[in-house]
C-alpha cells in the first residue's frame, strides 16, 4: 500500500504503528519523505488506550504486557525516523505546531 505515495507531493501519510515492522515499508517511507515518530512513553500509551476497544492487537489480552512488548519490537525501528517528536505531554494541536514548524525549518 505505502509504494503508492512513492514519488507523490504534499502528503500526511498516518500509518498503523505496524507499518515498521517490515523494512522495506521503512524504505518506502525514506523514499517518500519526512518521517515523524510521535513516541509516546509506555505508560502514557496505557492511559490514553486502557479504554478503547478499537485497536485489535490489543483486545483480550492485557493491555500492560501487549503495549510493553510491542514497544520493545517497534521503537528502535520508529527511531529512524526524521525527527522524534515526544508526544506525552503535549495536545493534538501542539504536535501538529512541532511537526510543521520542522517541514518549515527543513524547508528553508
Amino acid at each position: 500500500m505505502l509504494i503508492k505515495y512513492t514519488g507523490t507531493d504534499n502528503y500526511i501519510i498516518s500509518t498503523g504503528g505496524g507499518v515498521v515492522e517490515r523494512d522495506e515499508n521503512i524504505d518506502i517511507l525514506k523514499e517518500t519523505g519526512l518521517i515523524f515518530y510521535l513516541y509516546t512513553d509506555v505508560k502514557v500509551l496505557i492511559k490514553r488506550l486502557k479504554k478503547d476497544s478499537s485497536r485489535p492487537l490489543l483486545k483480550g489480552t492485557n493491555l500492560k504486557l501487549k503495549l510493553h512488548t510491542l514497544f520493545e519490537r517497534r521503537d528502535y525501528k520508529f527511531r529512524q525516523a526524521d525527527f522524534i517528536i515526544d508526544t506525552d505531554s503535549l495536545s493534538p494541536k501542539e504536535i501538529a505546531e512541532k511537526i510543521v514548524k520542522e517541514i518549515n525549518h527543513v524547508g528553508n
